[in-house]
């Protein structure tokens, strides 16, 4: 078994855990701890080939955030402490993004209805974020294919300077769009349907056990989250 389908492979439950100990970085200047929840985020987004999915272009939205913490860090003359919380500040939000990233692609589908069924959250919140969960990179990912097939039948590149093509453009793209998403929609739906997914019956939980990895993985977060509050 690889590292990355030992990761996969984490119980549902114990990724939630990972990710929520993942966001203990913000509750800790311990540039230690810091640097090994980054560490590890990345490690994880690396072997699971994270940077290959849909859910990469999330990290795009935080090169802004990354200058103005360098523009606001160096002004002036900056001291060796406020250099070292520059780069904190970065790498804690970088943690968040590898994590975040990574979560999104190694939780299954129906996993997060397991995990949430466990805090007793009411099943029609469930059904709302597991379809939430799951379509909103159906969207990305239909938008994107919609975008290339589009530009492959000679679909003008938008600009500035090309504002009164723009009409055009959100024709020729949203029509395919919302094709292809209620189709997906649909294949979704009959999905639920074959797994035997009601809206009326108790979600269940089967009792597993638990790898050598699950229990490192849980050791370390409830380690994490313990030592970010502390420390």
């Amino acid at each position: 078994m690889t590292f990355a389908h030992q990761i996969i492979s984490i119980k549902p439950i114990i990724k939630f855990f990972w990710f929520i100990s993942s966001l203990a970085v913000f509750f800790t200047d311990n540039i230690f701890i810091v640097f090994l929840i980054t560490l590890v985020s990345l490690v994880f987004y690396i072997a699971t080939k994270s940077y290959k999915t849909i859910y990469n272009f999330a990290l795009y939205g935080f090169i802004p955030l990354v200058i103005v913490i360098l523009i606001l860090g160096f002004s002036g003359t900056p001291s060796q402490e406020e250099i070292i919380f520059t780069f904190v500040s970065i790498m804690k939000w970088f943690a968040l993004g590898f994590a975040a990233i990574v979560f999104f692609v190694i939780m299954r589908p129906f996993e997060i209805v397991e995990v949430l069924s466990v805090f007793h959250i009411p099943r029609g919140i469930i059904v709302a974020l597991n379809a939430g969960f799951r379509f909103v990179p159906i969207i990305l990912e239909e938008w994107q294919k919609t975008y290339i097939a589009q530009k492959a039948r000679g679909l003008p590149s938008f600009s500035i300077l090309k504002l009164h093509k723009l009409p055009f453009i959100i024709n020729a793209l949203s029509i395919p769009l919302l094709i292809n998403i209620s189709q997906r929609t649909e294949d979704m739906y009959f999905a639920l349907k074959m797994k035997g997914f009601t809206f009326n019956r108790r979600l269940a939980i089967k009792a597993k056990s638990l790898s050598i990895f699950d229990i490192l993985i849980l050791m370390y977060s409830l380690v994490i989250i313990l030592f970010s509050f502390i420390l």
